[in-house]
């Protein structure tokens, strides 16, 4: 897909105003995870940026939030500050939140941030299309990283499982088999027209 990210790519640069502000904002509205106040999540968080990029500085913050989420925001080239809701940390097992830790650093580390924009300001239907395509082939790249940070499909499985859930261990049998084969019936519904999609259906 080449030419989709031909039609996107443009002379991406930072607005360190905007950055400045972003960061001001959740200095203020979150917490930084640090081994003082988080030993084991900080513990965590440092295997999975030397498994994958050791070049970049990445400050991570805990938000007390009951949207199962977590965000990216690059800071420079060498540098992004990663966002994880408080209801990811309590919903995955330690395992589990490397592939989501994984998944944000691999936005930063993949340079995802060049190809940012607001769909809603995309007037042309061709170019909103090839957008949309590119942010699908984004977010399947970092869930490849994210899998290579945990080194074990089970662990990820389970972990889309609880996200797409909401649901913890207690009530959880990881059979992803058993859901992919939900995700099939969906080009047979007629109900998700996946080209208009962000994300892909896992």
């Amino acid at each position: 897909k080449k030419e989709h990210r031909e039609l996107l790519d443009s002379n991406f640069s930072f607005n360190s105003a905007w950055y400045t502000n972003q960061k001001s904002y959740i200095l203020a509205s979150a917490i930084r995870i640090s081994y003082e106040i988080f030993p084991d999540i900080y513990n965590l968080l440092n295997d999975t940026v030397s498994k994958i990029d050791t070049k970049s500085k990445y400050e991570f913050f805990i938000t007390s939030d009951n949207a199962f989420n977590a965000k990216c925001i690059s800071i420079s080239e060498k540098s992004a500050i990663i966002v994880i809701n408080s209801k990811v940390i309590e919903l995955l097992e330690t395992n589990e939140l490397a592939f989501i830790v994984g998944h944000e650093i691999a936005h930063h580390y993949y340079k995802h941030y060049s190809f940012m924009e607001d769909i809603d300001n995309i007037s042309s239907e061709k170019l909103k299309l090839a957008y949309l395509s590119v942010s699908r082939d984004m977010e399947l790249s970092c869930d490849r990283l994210g899998l290579i940070c945990v080194d074990n499909f089970e662990v990820a499985a389970k972990a889309i499982i609880k996200i797409v859930s909401g649901l913890s261990d207690k009530f959880i049998k990881n059979n992803f088999k058993k859901y992919l084969s939900q995700l099939k019936e969906i080009s047979h519904s007629g109900l998700v027209e996946e080209q208009y999609q962000t994300h892909n259906n896992w």
